[in-house]
């Protein structure tokens, strides 16, 4: 071994070499902090994608890249594997595979569990997303699925799943979650919608008091009294002749424009979080000018999110020749492509100028 050699194959800067690394097993904690501070587990992201704000811009996003076209392109592959996997896209759930894949921005990573069957050849027919809270990573950032028998980690078979991790880094491997950036303001959300619904309950409607003659007795006064608990209810009461019924309207104004700007600062932050501006999600105004920018950048980040699908699929490529021609990683294969038609009709409009 030449000298020197030692230290260009030896990892140096490890989890373990800064005591980062302290856990028994092989698998490496969620490093989400968000989430250990508030003492949650990462699977309560899926009750905040439930807030309303979150749903609509996360759909908003995913209508993006659900909207492009897709294509099958030979390359150098053999005919018969290109035969064999446009075969198999005829048939397969290709949108509702997108769809799954495309929950890994949200959550750092989203996974789905093959399930193939033999018709002449070995093709997957299901693609079934499961909890990404199931798997955790090693140090080395392999993947495993955590049951209460195998704590360290089940090792997953070979062509059996797809595993698509958003920006995963060396440190955090569970993927950079977008939805942890609306962890905090849907909490809020959730929490000044309560208070908000007790505000209107309490001030919405106006006060009502009643007058009785100085030393009525208590009888009486219990009587007036569900006279006017029946009156808030049904608007009619009857009462003794000697009574009167008055009302206190609320002047509240100021605090209920409070909450109402609080909530929309909540929401404005979780659109801009997911969707990295604000104005194609609720267009309060502006220039024609600046909707087509924010347009054009939900764009990019369709076109960013579609490299994730097709990565995924053309993983799921790589399975299909694998078990049905023994390919490796070095063979040619076909490749599942991402696309918008406006670059299609762009192209040809340039081609025919």
């Amino acid at each position: 071994m030449a000298k020197g050699a030692r230290q260009l194959t030896a990892e140096i800067a490890t989890h373990e070499a800064l005591g980062l690394f302290r856990s028994i097993s092989n698998i490496l904690p969620d490093p989400d902090l968000i989430i250990s501070r508030a003492g949650k587990s990462s699977e309560y992201y899926t009750e905040i994608a439930e807030n309303h704000a979150v749903f609509a811009s996360m759909e908003q996003r995913k209508a993006q890249t659900l909207a492009m076209e897709w294509e099958l392109l030979q390359e150098d592959a053999p005919d018969q594997i290109l035969k064999l996997v446009e075969s198999w896209l005829k048939r397969f759930d290709v949108y509702g595979f997108i769809n799954t894949v495309l929950n890994a921005p949200f959550y750092g990573i989203s996974v789905q569990e093959i399930s193939w069957k033999y018709a002449g050849a070995w093709l997957p027919v299901k693609a079934l997303e499961k909890p990404y809270w199931w798997f955790k990573f090693t140090k080395e950032g392999e993947p495993r699925f955590i049951t209460p028998k195998v704590p360290e980690g089940v090792i997953l078979p070979e062509s059996k799943f797809i595993i698509t991790q958003y920006r995963p880094t060396y440190i955090n491997p569970y993927g950079e979650r977008i939805l942890k950036r609306c962890f905090w303001p849907a909490m809020f959300l959730k929490g000044g919608l309560k208070f908000w619904v007790k505000f209107t309950e309490k001030y919405g409607d106006p006060f009502l008091y009643g007058k009785l003659p100085p030393g009525t007795d208590l009888e009486t006064t219990q009587k007036l009294l569900d006279s006017l608990a029946d009156m808030v209810q049904d608007a009619v009461a009857v009462i003794p002749d000697n009574s009167s019924i008055g009302f206190i309207e609320s002047n509240k104004a100021g605090s209920v424009e409070t909450y109402e700007r609080f909530a929309s600062y909540m929401e404005y932050i979780i659109r801009l979080a997911i969707l990295t501006q604000n104005l194609t999600s609720s267009v309060d105004g502006g220039s024609y000018a600046a909707s087509q920018t924010h347009a054009d950048m939900l764009r990019n980040l369709a076109e960013g999110d579609s490299r994730l699908v097709e990565k995924a699929f053309n993983t799921l490529i790589y399975y299909i020749a694998k078990e049905n021609f023994g390919a490796d990683e070095e063979t040619p294969l076909p490749r599942f492509r991402m696309y918008t038609a406006e670059d299609v009709d762009k192209t040809l409009a340039d081609r025919d100028k």
